[in-house]
């Protein structure tokens, strides 16, 4: 079973894309923000793939609540 993820918000999405485009590289990103490198390299992937920050709809049914 893989490990629980938490969402990034679109605050910190675009924090991290910004000096990014200042052409910072991803391990100064993460030590700015205190955040993992591989975390920094996920973003701006898929920044560039879908040029925004908004997370991604999750597949399949949510968890009922009881």
């Amino acid at each position: 079973m893989s490990p629980k993820t938490r969402e990034i918000s679109i605050y910190l999405g675009d924090r991290i894309v910004l000096p990014h485009k200042q052409d910072k590289s991803y391990g100064e990103i993460g030590k700015t923000l205190n955040i993992n490198y591989s975390t920094v390299r996920y973003v701006i992937k898929s920044h560039e793939e879908t040029s925004n920050t908004v997370n991604k709809a999750g597949s399949g049914r949510p968890k009922g609540t009881y």
